[in-house]
């Protein structure tokens, strides 16, 4: 971005040159440094904007511009504003994720925010008070968010373990044991 002054459409195109294993993450940079604008802010190229609901509005017009990967991972980059957006709340926040118009930038956005928002409270030491996952009705999206979840906040930091399975007590009684498993991999 930074080599591109900025610019988001140039930094794009630069990320459909590269190998296509690293294309989504290079996509990522951009949305992300576009949102964040912190590497944009040290060469004096942008400020950092506040996130608000304004901003998320004009951000998804952004991502709106994009399909497929792009849209992904814009939406999924938008995920931390959305979330400070919406003052940690994650059914507000999963709203504005589902105003994005594929169902993969959707559930990108949305899984993204979940995984921010558990690493949020247990850095906190706050435990969650619901089951997140529970917006799924369907059992083997349910089952995915909760994987989703669990891998991305293992991931983030091991010391997490014990507030997760704490966690595994708040979902579904028929997957708590699924729970368990999933963490302990």
């Amino acid at each position: 971005m930074v080599q591109r002054e900025g610019r988001v459409e140039e930094s794009v195109k630069e990320c459909q040159l590269v190998d296509n294993t690293i294309k989504s993450s290079c996509f990522q940079g951009v949305f992300m440094e576009n949102i964040q604008r912190e590497n944009l802010g040290e060469h004096g190229i942008a400020v950092r904007a506040n996130w608000d609901r304004e901003y998320i509005k004009s951000e998804k017009k952004t991502c709106e511009l994009y399909r497929d990967n792009e849209q992904i991972e814009c939406w999924r980059s938008l995920s931390l504003a959305i979330l400070t957006a919406s003052g940690f709340h994650f059914m507000e926040a999963s709203s504005m994720c589902n105003q994005a118009h594929s169902e993969l930038s959707k559930k990108a956005c949305t899984m993204e925010v979940l995984g921010k928002l558990l690493v949020r409270k247990f850095s906190n030491q706050v435990e969650p008070e619901e089951d997140y996952c529970g917006i799924f009705n369907i059992k083997s999206e349910y089952e995915e968010c909760l994987e989703e979840a669990i891998n991305y906040v293992m991931l983030t930091s091991k010391q997490y373990k014990s507030p997760m399975e704490n966690y595994c007590n708040i979902v579904l009684l028929d997957e708590k044991d699924n729970c368990l498993q999933i963490i302990n991999r």
